[in-house]
């Protein structure tokens, strides 16, 4: 189940991680506007890592992009909230899998260990 509570134009400003179907609730912040957005996924054991990475960054795609004509600087900050939401989402979710096709893919490393060491 992916559930999205708000849009936001901004960049993510911080995650926290709610039980284990992997529920990110992000705060974004554009000026002095703030929005609060939820981008809840359920991670599927059943599926490859790849296919669970594809389907979070659509979600997050579609949670922070503003439709319609931008400016370069609005259009900056849905590819920086993007950014931000997908990396905290490999962070918290812990998976070295799922942090190794973020690597590949973008090639952020995300050093999912410390997460791990911290449960």
């Amino acid at each position: 189940m992916i559930a999205i509570k708000r849009l936001a134009l901004a960049t993510v400003t911080g995650c926290v991680a709610i039980a284990a179907s992997a529920m990110f609730g992000l705060t974004a912040s554009a000026d002095t506007n703030r929005t609060e957005f939820t981008i809840a996924f359920a991670y599927d054991a059943g599926e490859s890592a790849e296919h669970n990475y594809g389907a979070f960054v659509r979600e997050a795609r579609r949670a922070c992009t503003t439709p319609g004509k931008l400016s370069l600087n609005a259009r900056q900050h849905d590819i920086a909230c993007i950014d931000d939401a997908v990396d905290a989402f490999v962070r918290k979710l812990g998976r070295t899998e799922i942090a190794a096709v973020h690597f590949d893919r973008t090639g952020r490393r995300i050093d999912s260990s410390r997460t791990l060491a911290a449960r």
